[in-house]
């Protein structure tokens, strides 16, 4: 249940800060070394999140 709760509030975009001190870990590296693995879907949001960002930053340019 720790790394099921870990992952989901990771894939869910809660701040790895806070989930590491939810862990009781001293160091934010262990949480992102055990427990910040890619989630099924993850790529095609983060495409989407890459996708969106470009096309803000390319109508503020022109």
């Amino acid at each position: 249940m720790r790394h099921t709760h870990a992952s989901m509030l990771l894939a869910e975009g809660r701040p790895v800060t806070e989930v590491s001190a939810r862990l009781g870990h001293k160091d934010v590296r262990t949480t992102l070394t055990v427990y910040a693995h890619a989630t099924p879907g993850s790529d095609a949001e983060t495409t989407a999140a890459i996708d969106s960002w470009l096309a803000k930053s390319s109508s503020r340019s022109s």
